[in-house]
């Protein structure tokens, strides 16, 4: 939790956190769902094994676009809409 929302970061903490815990139960309503969509009948190892595989590479996914963590992409983000209508003045 900590790796993936930034190390000393509090706010990276608490994203870190509802990462780990909520985004599992999204993954596998999604492609539960998705599955259902396209009229696939997957059986139940794959229905247990495709969304560890796919939230696995959310985490590696999130941590290449940032290694800092989500509390330094949190903070990135923040810093440019503060100064986001004046931004030719940031030079």
């Amino acid at each position: 939790m900590v790796i993936v929302g930034g190390l000393g970061s509090i706010i990276g903490t608490y994203f870190g956190v509802a990462l780990i815990l909520l985004v599992p139960g999204v993954v596998n309503g999604l492609v539960a769902e998705g599955a259902g969509a396209l009229g696939l009948q997957l059986n139940v190892e794959s229905l247990a094994h495709i969304p560890n595989a796919v939230y696995g590479a959310i985490i590696i996914i999130i941590l290449m676009i940032e290694p800092l963590g989500l509390g330094k992409l949190y903070s990135n983000i923040r810093d440019y809409l503060r100064v986001w209508p004046f931004d030719q003045f940031k030079k």
